[in-house]
C-alpha cells in the first residue's frame, strides 16, 4: 500500500479485518460489510452532509440518501493543472489555483480511501482455500457496494447456494 493509503488505514476503527476462513457465510460477509462501512464513515469529509464521512463508498445511493438530506456528490479528478483563462488577474489566478489544490486534495483522499477499502476486502478473502474471484469496476460514479463483485466457489458448495434465498443480497 502507498503511504497515503497506510495513513488512512491507520485511522480506521478496523485497520485489520480478520480473514474469512473456510466457506464464506452470510454472517461473515455481513460482518465484513459492517466493518467496511465503519471504516468508510470514519474518514472525515464535507461531501454529502459532512457527518457520514465517506460512507457513500460502501453503501448504495438509496441507503445514503435515507441517512442524509444532502446528496453525496462523488468528487471528480480536477486534472493535472488549474484552468487559468488568458488575461486573468493575479487575484483570479491565485483563487483558481487554491480552488484547484482543494479539489485535488479532496479527490486524492476519496480515491485513496476507496483503494484502502478495496485492499481490505482483497486481504480478507485472499487465501481462503477456495476458488474466489473479486472484480472491481473502476467507475467512480458508483459506490463500492455496487462496484465489487465477489464470487467464491468451494467444492462441493458455492457461497450463493449455501445462503438462504432471502439473504443473498449483502446489507448496505
Amino acid at each position: 500500500m502507498t503511504n497515503s493509503i497506510d495513513k488512512i488505514v491507520d485511522g480506521f476503527p478496523h485497520p485489520n479485518i480478520a480473514p474469512i476462513v473456510g466457506i464464506p457465510t452470510y454472517e461473515s460477509i455481513a460482518e465484513l460489510n459492517l466493518q467496511l462501512n465503519a471504516n468508510a464513515a470514519s474518514v472525515q469529509s464535507n461531501l454529502g452532509n459532512g457527518q457520514l464521512g465517506l460512507l457513500a463508498l460502501t453503501v448504495s445511493p438509496t441507503v445514503f440518501n435515507t441517512l442524509s438530506a444532502v446528496a453525496f456528490v462523488h468528487p471528480v479528478n480536477p486534472g493535472t493543472n488549474p484552468v487559468i483563462p488568458p488575461g486573468a488577474t493575479t487575484h483570479v489566478t491565485s483563487h483558481l489555483t487554491r480552488v484547484f489544490a482543494t479539489q485535488k486534495a479532496i479527490f486524492r483522499e476519496y480515491h485513496a480511501t476507496d483503494n484502502a477499502l478495496k485492499q481490505q476486502v482483497i486481504g480478507c478473502v485472499d487465501g481462503m482455500g477456495c476458488t474466489c474471484e473479486l472484480s472491481v469496476t473502476e467507475s467512480q460514479d458508483m459506490p463500492m457496494s455496487q462496484r465489487v463483485n465477489f464470487s467464491c466457489t468451494c467444492t462441493p458448495l458455492t457461497v450463493v447456494s449455501a445462503l438462504p434465498t432471502s439473504s443473498r443480497t449483502m446489507p448496505r
